[in-house]
């Protein structure tokens, strides 16, 4: 889900991790360096994810 909202691809790691990339915040337009600053928790409504089971 997080690379293709990349502004800034990041690259891959080890696993599924991945470092660098920069994305745009969607609540104040932030750039955000780096995927340890994201939640991507709340980026997806609660009843998408219900829907999609």
């Amino acid at each position: 889900m997080l690379i293709p909202e990349a502004i800034e691809a990041p690259t891959g790691g080890a696993g599924r991790t991945i470092t660098g990339g920069v994305w745009r915040s969607y609540y104040d337009d932030v750039l955000v360096q780096g995927p340890a600053g994201l939640d991507i928790h709340h980026m997806v409504p609660v009843a998408e994810v219900h829907d999609s089971k």
